[in-house]
């Protein structure tokens, strides 16, 4: 028998989730039919103590701080590091400052596994929320730490449980995210989960979500989920946690039981050792005075190296793979792109597969040589990971390796980046991932200004079916749904595919209409994929005068296309003001700003106020530039006309 339940949420009760302020969905790491199943099954259950494993930005917290109103219960909420793992400038669950009315039910514990906190919080416990490490024995061992301290008939509910199985997680490491949904098959209970319509959502092979009601059955059947501690861990436990956890399972557990976890630690470490042994045989010559000295002398290189050091820190707590062999192991592997930086690599043009985390490039001191080089590199990369970047988009891959090498290399901070029209914002993820890898990341006190209206309207053609589709899949619409409508909004889609980005927190995510938004004072680099009509392009336009002359890059996405006539024609009519830098094959043209252009000069609409041949000879002016190729994409405009 098929014996799993589903849960439907009402009206009312979704009612009740979305009267909350949206900000905490840029943040939550949970699907929308997540969210509503997580809030339903708090309303239904009505618990008084509810206690959450792993926080991150703390979106979870806020949608059941938000349903525990109902029900008037307080939240209790762990998590193994005091900050959030993908800003370690904000603590952990920093999103929940944002509802002040919630805190007051909420109760905090940072900077340790979950045995450390468990005495204090107490027992009672009748709803569990678990989201943490998705690799064995993570949400294993999360489960049995806390199990003693649950009611017999507790709700535990785990996230990613088909993790390893969605479409989009393409590396493979993905592909060992599999604890999740082994130990909800294990552990004996009444188990629930939302009903999802898989004809619309036809990239979920099954629901990431699962519930688990516990009934007397579960605590007699502990040996099933001890027994997966067998699994092939991913990580190991550091010395500090194994003897907490050995501690706290002899208070609650059998000697047996214990001493099966103590001997399953000791063997999965020997293997650990062991594969990492096989694969790096000349490491494992090396004594271990060797290597601690070694380890040493790389840590006096990379003092001031804030994430260096952070991986360090989680390396210490047991979250990477523990031990010395393994701290050494993996400091090595993180510190091969840094200790590249002290070599000067040629650029070779007649090598055009360039190895980019080993190349490093020696870049001339003027900007117009320097943006270049940069475009000449984004066209000429191979095997440049960009393809594992998840926001999808129309960009080429030439335009998002040029992003990335604009933030990463060009980008001095004596502006802000201006990225107008990011769509689902894969743009933005270019610029936010360069960024993050800026060797002045820290210092620069700028940020990238990311504007998107989120509604399509009428305006996009056939070829962006696909994107419609990404969009109809995510609100879960169905495929004959009119997303065109004007009062359709994709706004929090955007804001999730944002706030994922490595480099987030530089990301300033604006959502409406262009015109009415406030801007950056000064603009270092300007990249405009929404100047569609002649309104918008002028618009646009205006803003030039916040661009810096010697160093601002202006990147116009829709130049090397047809029918966008009025950007070439401003762009000829304003051409004594820039430097032609470079293109990427198509779409994508690149100007310097050599000098300041007069307020008047912007006030003027050239492809409104000339007549037809001046607007022809503008349109033309830069054509010289570009290859045979390009130039006949260019002039399919007066074949639209």
């Amino acid at each position: 028998m098929f014996n799993l339940n589903y849960i439907i949420p009402t009206k009312e009760e979704n009612d009740i989730l979305n009267r909350l302020d949206q900000k905490y969905t840029q943040y939550s790491e949970i699907w929308v039919y997540e969210r509503e199943f997580l809030n339903a099954l708090i309303l239904r259950e009505k618990p008084k103590k509810v206690l959450e494993i792993g926080i991150a930005a703390g979106g979870s917290s806020v949608i059941m701080a938000n349903a525990l109103k109902e029900t008037a219960g307080e939240l209790f909420s762990c998590d193994i590091s005091h900050t959030y793992y993908r800003n370690v400038t904000k603590p952990s669950g920093f999103i929940m400052k944002e509802y002040p009315d919630l805190m007051k039910r909420c109760n905090q514990y940072l900077g340790g596994i979950a045995c450390n906190f468990m005495d204090e919080i107490g027992n009672g416990i009748d709803f569990v929320f678990i989201d943490t490490a998705h690799l064995f024995p993570g949400e294993l061992l999360d489960f049995l730490m806390i199990y003693p301290y649950l009611l017999p008939n507790a709700t535990v509910i785990f996230h990613d449980t088909s993790l390893n199985l969605q479409l989009g997680y393409e590396e493979v490491w993905h592909e060992r995210f599999v604890v999740t949904g082994t130990i909800c098959s294990v552990i004996v209970g009444e188990k629930y989960q939302p009903l999802v319509d898989f004809n619309k959502c036809s990239n979920l092979p099954c629901s990431n979500i699962t519930a688990i009601k516990l009934t007397p059955e579960t605590g007699q059947r502990l040996w099933e989920v001890f027994n997966l501690l067998v699994h092939t861990w991913e990580y190991s436990i550091s010395e500090n946690d194994l003897t907490l956890l050995v501690k706290h399972f002899e208070k609650w557990y059998s000697k047996e039981a214990v001493d099966f976890f103590k001997r399953i630690n000791t063997f999965q470490n020997y293997n650990f050792e062991r594969r990492w042994r096989s694969s790096h045989p000349k490491e494992s010559e090396k004594s271990q005075e060797a290597i601690v000295k070694e380890a040493s002398e790389i840590s006096q290189h990379i003092e001031k190296n804030i994430s260096i050091q952070m991986f360090l820190k989680n390396c210490i707590k047991g979250i990477m793979p523990h031990g010395l062999l393994g701290i050494y192991r993996k400091i090595k592997s993180k510190l091969k792109n840094i200790a590249c930086r002290e070599e000067v690599m040629p650029i070779s043009n007649d090598n055009d597969n360039y190895d980019y985390d080993k190349i490093v490039v020696q870049f001339p001191n003027d900007n117009l040589s320097k943006g270049k080089m940069l475009i000449d590199l984004a066209n000429k990369l191979k095997g440049y990971a960009v393809n594992t970047w998840k926001n999808p988009g129309s960009l080429i891959v030439e335009e998002k390796r040029l992003f990335h090498l604009l933030a990463k290399h060009y980008f001095t901070g004596e502006g802000d980046i201006f990225d107008a029209g990011i769509n689902l914002g894969c743009c933005v993820e270019g610029f936010a991932s360069g960024f993050a890898k800026n060797a002045n990341y820290y210092k620069i006190n700028k940020q990238i200004w990311a504007y998107e209206l989120a509604k399509f309207g009428a305006l996009r053609g056939a070829g962006y079916d696909w994107i419609r589709d990404i969009i109809k899949h995510y609100y879960d619409k169905p495929k004959d749904y009119d997303i065109d409508d004007g009062d359709f909004s994709y706004a929090e889609l955007v804001r999730r595919n944002v706030a994922h980005l490595d480099g987030a927190e530089k990301v300033k995510l604006i959502i409406g209409e262009v015109m009415e938004q406030e801007y950056p004072d000064n603009i270092e680099i300007m990249f405009l994929d929404l100047c569609k009509t002649p309104e918008l392009n002028f618009a646009m336009q205006k803003l030039y005068s916040r661009l810096i002359p010697g160093k601002s890059l202006l990147i116009h996405q829709d130049y090397i296309y047809p029918g966008t006539m009025w950007i070439r024609v401003t762009m000829g009519y304003l051409a004594e003001y820039f430097d032609y830098v470079g293109s990427t094959p198509i779409d994508s043209a690149v100007w310097l700003l050599k000098r300041e252009i007069p307020q008047n000069v912007l006030n003027v609409d050239p492809y409104s106020a000339f007549d037809f041949h001046k607007i022809v000879h503008l349109h033309n002016y830069w054509n010289h530039v570009f290859n045979d190729d390009q130039k006949a994409i260019i002039m399919k405009t007066f074949d639209l006309m």
